[in-house]
């Protein structure tokens, strides 16, 4: 129940962080997020019960 709650908030998240640093940095950074967020996520669902 949690995760596609986390998944549309980094979506939005993401989303309102392009629209406001448009450029290289900011797509950069918001793929820096993202990528970070693949790579804990799964960590979260292996320890969950």
């Amino acid at each position: 129940m949690m995760l596609p709650v986390q998944a549309a908030w980094l979506t939005a998240r993401r989303l309102m962080f392009l629209a406001r640093q448009r450029g290289t940095r900011g797509m950069l950074a918001s793929d820096l997020l993202s990528t970070l967020y693949l790579f804990v996520n799964p960590g979260f669902e292996y320890l969950k019960p």
